[in-house]
C-alpha cells in the first residue's frame, strides 16, 4: 500500500522520496468550473519498467466525490474502476482488460475532494477528518489532521511561513507531519520514512524524463472508429475502453436518413461516458428534420459535443441512397445548413465533407467544387477511403500500404490550391473493402486487413493526420471489429490493431527506416517509463532489426542477429532508454 499526500490545488505536483529507493510522482489538477479533479500517480522503481501508473478523474459536489473513474496500468495490463456515490458507500464497477465484472458495493464514508483538504488547511482548522481513496490499493483510508503551530521552513525558493499538521491513519496507527502554506498548498512532509516535496517549492526534486529524443505531436483523436449498430453497442463498452480508440463517429448511411430517438441518444451518452471517447456526430441530410432541431437534440443529451458533420458520402447519393442530388444543389444546401449550425453553436467544429474517394482525389469534380464553394466552412477536412471492394488479392491489399501515403500527399496538394494547406485531415471512414457482405480475399476481416490498418495508423502518425476511423465497431458483416451473435463475441484481427497502440502517448519519435516492406513507429511514454513501438512487417519473410539512436530520432536498419520480426506480422515492443526490448507481443497470421 502506498499512502500519498492529497492536495486541493488548481495544479500541484508532488514527489515522494522513499528510503527504499523508489519514488512516487503525483500530479493533481483541480478544475473549479467543472468541479472536476484530475490526477496521475506514478511509482518509479530504478531498473524496473514499466512504471505502475494510476489515472483518475473525480467529480465533486459539496466537498464529496460523487463519481470517480480510475485506470490502472500495471505490468503491461490495464484495469478500470468506476465508483458512484449512493447511500452508505459507493457502487463499484470494475473492468479487467476488456472484461466488465459484476458490480459490487463498497461500504465506506464519502471520499473527500483534494480541494476540501486545501480549504481546511488554509483556514488552519484545528481538527478535521479526511477520507481518501488510495489509488494503488483501492482502499478508502480515514486520515485525522490536527493543527500544531506556525513555523518558517527553508525551501529551494526561499523561506515560507507554514502551518504544521500532525496526521494519522486511524485504522493503521501510522503518523506523519505535513506543512501547508497560507493557501493550503502542501510544502513538505514526512510520513512512514518518506519525504514529500511540492515541486513548486523544491523544483530540483523533479524526476527527469528518461528519453532524450526529438518528438512530435500525435493528434489526440488519431485512433478512431465508427458507431452504427446501436442494438449491440453495450457489448462493446469493455473492448473500446481498453483500446486505443479515442474518437467515435456516429454516422453513416443509416444516420443520414433516420432520426435519432431519445433512447438512441441516451445510449450513445452512456457509451461515451463509460469509454471516455470523444464523439463526432453526423447530422442527417435526408432525415426530414431541420438541422437546428437535430443539433438541439444532440446538445440536450450530449452537451460535451464539440465535433459535428453534415451528410454522408453525398458524391455517391445516387448509388447509396437512390437520390439524384447535383453537386450544385448539395453545395447550396450544405452552406445554408452548416451556417445555421455555426450560428446556433459557434463552439462546434465542422468536419466535412465526408465524400468517398478511393483514389486520385485531385481529379474528383465534386471535391474540387465543394472546396471552391464551401471550403471556408469546414474546420477539419474529412474524406472516406475505400480503395477496394474486398475481391482484391491479399497481396494487392498489402501493396496499398505504400499507396496510402501518396493519397494523403495528393489531398494536401489539392487542399493547398484552395488556401487550406494547414487544415487538419481526417479519414472518417476507411477499410480494405466498402462491402460488408464481401468474403473475398481482401475483405476487412482478414489478417491482411489488420496489417493494412496498423500500417495506415502509422502513416497517419507520420503524416500528422487528425483522425483515422475504421468502419466499424460492431455487427456490420466483415467490416466490423466485433461480431456478436447468440452471446458469443467474435474478435476480428483488426481488434489487435487498437490493442497495440493503446499505450502510445501524445508524441512520436521521428524514424529513419532503412528496411523495406516494414512500417515502424516509436512513442515515448514517460509515465510508463518505456518507449512503445509498433512494427508492421508486410513482407512474407522475417526481418532482423537494429535500433539505433541518431540526432533526429531513431534509425531502423537490417542487422543479422537483431530484433526478430516475423513475416506478415504486427509486433508490439516496449523498449528501455537503451532501445532494448523489455517486453513484446507478436500477432501473426
Amino acid at each position: 500500500m502506498f499512502i500519498i499526500l492529497s492536495v486541493g490545488s488548481y495544479a500541484t505536483d508532488i514527489v515522494v522520496e522513499n528510503p527504499a529507493g523508489f519514488s512516487l510522482y503525483s500530479s493533481i489538477h483541480h478544475d473549479a468550473a467543472r468541479e472536476l479533479e484530475i490526477r496521475k500517480d506514478i511509482i518509479i522503481i530504478p531498473g524496473k519498467s514499466p512504471n505502475p501508473v494510476v489515472y483518475s478523474r473525480a467529480w465533486v459536489e459539496n466537498d464529496k466525490v460523487t463519481k470517480l473513474k480510475l485506470e490502472r496500468r500495471f505490468d503491461f495490463s490495464s484495469s478500470f474502476n468506476d465508483l458512484l456515490l449512493i447511500d452508505g458507500g459507493y457502487l463499484s464497477q470494475e473492468q479487467i482488460d476488456h472484461i466488465i465484472l459484476p458490480a459490487d458495493f463498497l461500504r465506506t464514508s464519502p471520499i473527500n475532494s483534494f480541494q476540501f483538504l486545501k480549504e481546511n488547511t488554509a483556514s488552519r482548522k484545528d481538527r478535521f477528518t479526511y477520507n481518501e481513496l488510495d489509488p494503488f490499493s483501492g482502499k478508502v483510508l480515514e486520515f485525522e489532521y490536527d493543527y500544531e503551530n506556525e513555523i518558517t521552513v527553508d525551501t529551494e525558493i526561499g523561506k515560507v511561513n507554514v502551518g504544521v499538521y500532525r496526521m494519522k491513519v486511524k485504522s493503521m496507527g501510522l503518523e506523519g507531519e505535513y506543512s501547508f502554506d497560507a493557501s493550503g498548498e502542501p510544502v513538505v512532509g514526512k510520513f512512514m520514512g518518506s519525504t514529500i516535496y511540492n515541486l513548486k517549492y523544491f523544483p530540483s526534486k523533479k524526476i527527469a524524463g528518461k528519453f532524450d529524443y526529438e518528438s512530435r505531436k500525435i493528434s489526440p483523436y488519431l485512433f478512431g472508429n465508427n458507431y452504427w449498430s446501436e442494438a449491440y453497442i453495450k457489448q462493446t463498452f469493455g473492448f473500446v475502453r481498453n483500446s486505443a480508440i479515442e474518437m467515435m463517429r456516429w454516422g453513416g448511411i443509416y444516420r443520414d436518413k433516420e432520426k435519432r430517438k431519445p433512447e438512441d441518444l441516451k445510449l450513445f451518452k452512456k457509451f461515451i461516458d463509460y469509454t471516455g471517447v470523444v464523439p463526432l456526430i453526423q447530422l442527417g441530410y435526408f432525415t426530414d428534420e431541420p438541422v437546428e432541431e437535430q443539433l438541439e437534440k444532440v446538445l440536450a443529451f450530449i452537451p460535451e459535443t464539440e465535433f459535428v458533420s453534415f451528410s454522408n458520402e453525398a458524391n455517391i447519393y445516387p448509388v447509396i441512397m437512390g437520390k439524384n442530388v447535383s453537386v450544385e444543389e448539395f453545395n447550396s444546401r450544405y452552406r445554408s445548413e452548416v451556417s445555421k449550425i455555426k450560428e446556433r453553436a459557434p463552439f462546434i467544429k465542422i468536419v466535412g465533407p465526408d465524400f468517398t474517394i478511393g483514389n486520385l482525389p485531385q481529379y474528383d469534380s465534386w471535391l474540387k467544387k465543394f472546396l471552391e464553394k464551401n471550403g471556408d466552412l469546414i474546420d477539419i477536412f474529412s474524406i472516406h477511403y475505400y480503395p477496394f471492394d474486398g475481391s482484391q488479392s491479399a497481396e494487392r491489399t498489402l501493396e496499398n500500404i505504400e499507396e496510402f501515403p501518396v493519397y494523403i500527399d495528393q489531398l494536401r496538394k489539392l487542399l493547398g490550391k484552395y488556401g487550406l494547406e494547414d487544415i487538419p485531415i481526417a479519414i472518417t471512414e476507411c477499410n480494405t473493402s466498402y462491402d460488408f457482405n464481401s468474403s473475398g480475399p481482401g475483405n476487412a476481416s482478414t489478417f491482411e486487413a489488420a496489417l493494412w490498418a496498423a500500417a495506415a495508423f502509422i502513416t497517419g502518425i507520420e503524416k500528422e493526420l487528425w483522425s483515422i476511423q475504421l468502419w466499424g465497431i460492431v455487427n456490420d458483416g466483415t467490416l466490423s471489429l466485433l461480431n456478436i451473435e447468440d452471446g458469443y463475441t467474435d474478435f476480428k484481427p483488426t481488434t489487435r490493431v487498437y490493442s497495440v497502440f493503446k499505450d502510445f502517448s501524445d508524441r512520436y519519435i521521428p524514424v529513419e527506416n532503412k528496411v523495406s516492406k516494414l512500417k515502424i513507429v516509436f512513442s515515448p511514454n514517460e509515465d510508463l517509463g518505456v518507449i512503445v513501438a509498433v512494427v508492421v512487417n508486410y513482407d512474407s519473410s522475417p526481418k532482423e532489426l537494429l535500433l539505433r539512436k541518431i540526432d533526429n530520432g531513431i534509425s531502423v536498419e537490417p542487422m543479422e542477429g537483431g530484433i526478430k520480426i516475423e513475416g506478415l506480422s504486427i509486433t508490439l515492443l516496449y523498449l528501455n532508454e537503451k532501445l532494448e526490448v523489455v517486453y513484446r507481443k507478436d500477432y501473426t497470421k
